[in-house]
């Protein structure tokens, strides 16, 4: 199996701007994981990136995971988790159908819910509609 590498001068970070408290850190995940659960993610590098989300390119980055099934240039392989300490919240956009969003600020997801229902998958409305109003 190749092993992949992240590299300081590739897509991802060109989509950091440039600032100068870019706070950074390369990890090896030490636990085995499945990737897609078609195969093992074992090893797997991790980058830890801390910034303000006004200095990443959100835009260019979402693009290019959306972009991945389709073997379109510029695309992002793998996972990528946009953590929010100030929300409280992670992001995992898994493709170009869509994102997950979690946090356990409820109040922060009903207003989420509220401002994007529109955009919120069919089958899914009715648990998260529940959950929401449940824990709220």
């Amino acid at each position: 199996m190749e092993k992949r590498k992240i590299r300081k001068r590739g897509y991802l970070f060109n989509q950091l701007r440039h600032s100068t408290k870019l706070e950074y850190e390369f990890r090896k995940r030490k636990y085995t994981s499945y990737n897609h659960a078609f195969s093992k993610a074992e090893g797997a590098c991790q980058l830890i990136v801390k910034d303000k989300a006004c200095n990443i390119n959100f835009k260019n980055i979402f693009t290019s995971i959306a972009n991945n099934d389709f073997f379109i240039i510029p695309r992002i392989e793998g996972e990528l988790y946009i953590v929010n300490e100030s929300k409280k919240c992670i992001l995992l956009m898994y493709d170009d159908r869509g994102c997950d969003l979690t946090s356990y600020d409820i109040p922060f997801l009903q207003n989420v819910y509220t401002e994007c229902s529109q955009i919120v998958l069919e089958a899914n409305r009715e648990e998260i509609k529940r959950r929401l109003l449940t824990n709220g």
